[in-house]
């Protein structure tokens, strides 16, 4: 299923053919797909670090919290780009998505 969010220019028109692999890396979709990821595993490298204020969270919340990039979808990056509307930082609204993951 292609949207907006799979497009990586205007190249995908008469050449989508030929690009339609990239977008799995090169789109709006794998750009918020994998920026969900690094900050997962970022907050779960925090987590096992020395930091006092996250030494309260449980390791077995880490499994759960992958499984928000593994299953990630574009029904899921719809939603972070409605969290998007107006002029949210994008940083705000992965924030609202990684919420609904705990």
């Amino acid at each position: 299923m292609s949207t907006a969010l799979h497009a990586i220019t205007p190249v995908d028109g008469r050449y989508a053919s030929k690009t339609e692999a990239l977008s799995q890396y090169f789109s709006e979709f794998a750009l918020i797909k994998y920026r969900v990821r690094v900050e997962i595993e970022y907050f779960i490298a925090l987590c096992k670090s020395d930091i006092a204020q996250l030494a309260d969270v449980d390791p077995a919340s880490f499994e759960p919290l992958r499984d928000l990039y593994r299953n990630f979808d574009t029904a899921d990056a719809q939603k972070n780009q409605r969290h998007r509307k107006g002029n949210q930082p994008r940083c705000e609204s992965r924030r609202v998505f990684h919420q609904r993951g705990f």
